[in-house]
């Protein structure tokens, strides 16, 4: 049992993000959440409910999740402003309040501690801290101490609450992907400190917006990839490693991160049909695209060692393995 209210927020906001002048935008929310693995497959998007059955339904929840929480930049609404807007009047307080909480809700890892009455108590793996009580009716029957989730905890009229966009995860890859996430916490804390201005601490900037919560409203497409990569491969009998999946992990989690190399990645290639390498690489031709270029600029350097006398060339290693495509080398 969700939130007083969620049942309707959900229908209508559903509803709301399939208009016209929203559909694009949700559309680009949904690639962003299955490309990188039903790109490794060639596997169609409209084919998820057919092959995942009952999985799809938390599965979409995540997605939609994600998008109402989306900010468009300046001067553009979030989809959750502009329905109360135009149909709020409509709305009960209760339907209200939940798209209000869910709008600002992030997504982590969370170990269930125990199941007392009709409560969870989750351990949020990724920021720590005490143990949650949160109001689950029925997930407290069918939950039990040791389960992982990817879920959103949301905080509504002083109660707290899962929202419906919850996926069951292996411990191994929840331990997994809370280490990773902790990893990339540490490092996005340390470009912060590096390029805030003089006389402006960690401390200040956190108390304008806790940074855990800025870094993890982004990667809700993560989750999604991950417990996709597992239930598939499960569904389909096979083994996803690596392929689809590996080019976003490698992008959040590089070390140190260079402003030079993140732009070759996101440059528009002509000889990629006008993508970026990063866009290209998100599906199974378009890995195959890359790599061949890649082995053509790799030959023109090697070509040009002369011109550079006697030079090494540069090293392309560090694109091969930031899109997840070092097995097509």
């Amino acid at each position: 049992m969700g939130a007083p209210g969620s049942e309707r927020a959900i229908v209508s906001i559903t509803r709301w993000a399939r208009r016209d002048e929203w559909r694009p935008r949700f559309d680009a929310v949904i690639e962003a959440h299955f490309a990188p693995v039903l790109g490794a497959l060639d596997l169609p998007a409209d084919e998820l409910p057919e092959v995942l059955g009952e999985a799809f339904a938390p599965l979409f929840g995540c997605v939609l999740d994600d998008f109402v929480t989306c900010d468009f930049g300046p001067g553009q609404p979030s989809i959750v402003a502009d329905y109360l807007k135009r149909r709020g009047f409509k709305e009960r307080a209760p339907v209200k309040s939940y798209l209000r909480a869910l709008e600002g809700s992030v997504m982590s890892v969370y170990e269930v501690v125990a199941t007392p009455g009709e409560h969870v108590l989750l351990r949020d793996l990724v920021r720590g801290g005490e143990p949650l009580p949160v109001e689950a009716r029925g997930a407290s029957q069918s939950l039990a101490p040791g389960d992982h989730l990817a879920a959103r905890v949301l905080g509504v009229n002083g109660r707290t609450y899962l929202a419906a966009g919850v996926l069951d995860l292996p411990p191994a890859r929840a331990g997994e992907l809370a280490q990773n996430l902790r990893r990339l916490a540490r490092w996005f804390r340390e470009q912060l400190a590096r390029s805030a201005r003089k006389g402006v601490t960690l401390a200040d900037l956190e108390a304008a917006a806790p940074l855990d919560d800025l870094l993890l409203s982004k990667l809700a497409p993560l989750f999604t990839c991950v417990w996709l990569q597992t239930a598939l491969g499960d569904v389909l009998g096979i083994r996803l490693e690596g392929d689809g999946i590996g080019s976003l992990l490698a992008d959040m989690l590089a070390e140190l991160p260079d402003s030079e190399a993140e732009a070759a990645l996101a440059e528009a290639r002509p000889e990629l049909a006008g993508r970026s390498p990063r866009q290209a690489a998100r599906s199974r031709a378009g890995r195959r695209q890359v790599a061949q270029w890649l082995k053509y600029q790799e030959a023109v350097e090697r070509d040009g060692a002369d011109a550079r006398q006697g030079q090494p060339p540069p090293d392309l290693g560090w694109m091969w393995q930031a899109l997840g495509i070092e097995h097509l080398r």
